[in-house]
Parts: C-alpha cells; sequence; structure tokens
C-alpha cells in the first residue's frame, strides 16, 4: 500500500477506509453509487447526510467501535459542508483521542473539529494529493525501478487505518505501547449466559 504523506488522505490504506465507508453507506441509502469522495452530485450526497445519513453511519460504526471509520466518516463529511449536530460532533471529539493515527493526521483533525463553523461551509484539511504532492516535491524526488518517480514515505502499520469489524465483531481498544488491534465477538443469547457463567466461577475462585 503506497502512502505519500503522513495527513489525511494521503495513503492507499485511508482510501480503502473512504471505499468502505462509501459501502456501508449505500447499502443504507440504497444506493450503491454513493461517493463521499469529493462526488459530482455534492449537493445531493451532503441533503442525504444532512438528513440522516451520517448519524445512521456514525450509530452503526460506533456500534463496531470502528474507530477509524468514525473518524474518516466525520472527515468526510466536513470536506463536504455536513451540518454535524452537537451530540455526533462529541463522539468525534470523545473517538479522535482513542485512535491510532500520524501525529499529523491526528492534529489536522483535531484543527477541523475545533475550527469547523459548522454551517454548512467545507473544511480543508490542507492535504496535498498525490499529484499535489509529486508537483510540490518536484526535483527533491528520486526515480523508481518503473522509471516514475519515487515518493512513498515509511509507514508504522499501527498507525494505518482498520477495516470495518466483520459481522458480529467488535473493535477493541489497544493498550498504550502498541499491539495488534483485535476483533471480539457479540456475546448474545447462549454464549451471553456462558460469559457471565465463566465470569461468576472466576470471581469465586
Amino acid at each position: 500500500m503506497s502512502a505519500w504523506g503522513y495527513g489525511l488522505f494521503q495513503s492507499d490504506n485511508e482510501l480503502g477506509t473512504i471505499e468502505q465507508i462509501n459501502e456501508e453507506a449505500g447499502k443504507l441509502a440504497n444506493d450503491p453509487d454513493l461517493n463521499f469522495d469529493f462526488p459530482e452530485n455534492h449537493d445531493e450526497v451532503v441533503a442525504k447526510l444532512n438528513d440522516g445519513l451520517f448519524h445512521q453511519l456514525l450509530e452503526k460504526f460506533k456500534a463496531k467501535n470502528w474507530k477509524h471509520g468514525i473518524i474518516y466518516l466525520g472527515a468526510l463529511a466536513m470536506r463536504l459542508g455536513v451540518k454535524i449536530d452537537d451530540k455526533d460532533m462529541q463522539v468525534l471529539r470523545d473517538t479522535l483521542p482513542r485512535t491510532k493515527m500520524y501525529d499529523e493526521a491526528k492534529a489536522q483533525m483535531q484543527k477541523g473539529l475545533d475550527g469547523y463553523k459548522n454551517d454548512g461551509e467545507a473544511w480543508d484539511f490542507e492535504s496535498l494529493g498525490l499529484e499535489d504532492t509529486i508537483r510540490a516535491k518536484g526535483e527533491n524526488m528520486f526515480p523508481s525501478s518503473h522509471g516514475a518517480m519515487g515518493m512513498n514515505v515509511v509507514q508504522d502499520f499501527d498507525k494505518v487505518p482498520t477495516s470495518m469489524p466483520k459481522e458480529g465483531e467488535v473493535e477493541e481498544d489497544q493498550e498504550e505501547g502498541g499491539g495488534e488491534k483485535e476483533m471480539k465477538k457479540e456475546s448474545t443469547g447462549k454464549d451471553a449466559l456462558g460469559d457471565k457463567a465463566r465470569l461468576k466461577a472466576w470471581l469465586s475462585s
């Protein structure tokens, strides 16, 4: 996976996260072509998000504790100028400190949360896209083995976005010091009763 910077929207991993968010939005809105990444039908997409789709997606990602999904949903919505209610903005603020991200990306998101007017005006995170990064680096770039201009940054895979948890799974928070993110299955029915029995046995041991 390529990455051309440490800010928001500067890696293939993040583009994959956007695709997953688009897919989930398409399911909820019954519109498989729904796209949040600079959509041509900007006003139509914003209207759907303002009309409850943003909140539905946020609640779905909260239920799975998919922190990167929550943050990137918020970033995409702010970049479009979506009106986000106070409670949902608080979810974004509460989730950001718990989310493993590059410092630059986290600082951009924090600045956005602090400065977003929430009046329909889009927020510019000031992240350079791939083509703009190539133009900005100019002669400081070096030839790659393919004859193109190599410009990948070194990635810390502890800080790249995670995929959305599968059906029946919830993303666990990482402990300080890193380590792989784990998924736990949601306990229901007999499984839930079994969990309670095991906990009771452990407490009495």
